[in-house]
């Protein structure tokens, strides 16, 4: 495989994590490796992945070290030690409705899965990232999450209140990893998919799945050394923090 263009996508049983695996699958020099949190309820990634010489599933809850250090071990092994593109894709989105005050229950869950997951799969992939050819650690934010859209009685400060702080938690977590390792080459960023009809974005959402994820991989793929720690929405135009 050290001769291909090697992803790592976490999240990829549904939604925009899917999507990802299926619009990258496409290219025949690129090897995607999918990271679920369990193999039950993969049906739809399954299926796809069935005849594909170029997908590979592999399973860890990234909130949980011991499981990461295991699904990553397993990955070296299959990629010869090297990986160009990590896409921390993985994320909860729960009580959507409820107010800071109330939700400590699920602050935790966001949390975990959204912060604390996506950093312990980036501290494990380093020497992996290392040695790749991109070094890119793509976070999958949220306009949410942006302290600027976040305005005094605007309407989301009254919504998505742990999953907004867990996005501003994630964006910071970009900053410092584009501040440490900027110097050897990476390139991290915060990338918005914007308001998706996925199960969390919901059918009014204006964007696909398909457009959101294609015009995402543009990003990606055109990044730059002077974009390092930026966040970037899904049309290339950068959000304020």
């Amino acid at each position: 495989m050290s001769d291909r263009r090697i992803f790592v996508v976490t999240g990829t049983s549904r939604g925009l994590g899917l999507e990802f695996v299926k619009q990258l699958a496409s290219e025949p020099e690129t090897t995607v490796i999918c990271v679920v949190r369990t193999l039950r309820n993969t049906d739809q990634l399954a299926h796809f992945s069935n005849d594909k010489d170029n997908v590979f599933i592999v399973e860890a809850d990234i909130s949980k070290q011991t499981a990461v250090k295991q699904v990553v071990d397993e990955i070296d092994q299959m990629t010869d030690g090297k990986v160009d593109v990590l896409i921390n894709n993985a994320a909860v989105n729960t009580d959507p409705a409820r107010p800071l005050h109330q939700c400590s229950k699920a602050f935790n869950d966001h949390l975990f899965t959204n912060v604390t997951g996506s950093i312990i799969m980036t501290n494990a992939m380093l020497p992996m990232l290392r040695k790749g050819k991109e070094k890119r650690i793509i976070n999958i934010s949220s306009g949410m999450g942006s302290l600027a859209y976040n305005e005094p009685g605007s309407e989301p400060t009254s919504s998505f209140s742990a999953f907004s702080v867990s996005k501003a938690g994630l964006n910071m977590a970009t900053r410092k990893y584009a501040s440490e390792w900027g110097k050897e080459g990476f390139v991290a960023v915060s990338l918005s998919p914007g308001w998706v009809q996925t199960r969390q974005g919901g059918s009014a959402a204006p964007l696909t799945p398909t457009d959101s994820v294609s015009a995402m991989l543009k990003v990606v793929n055109g990044l730059t050394p002077e974009q390092n720690g930026a966040f970037i929405n899904y049309d290339g135009t950068e959000i304020d923090f």
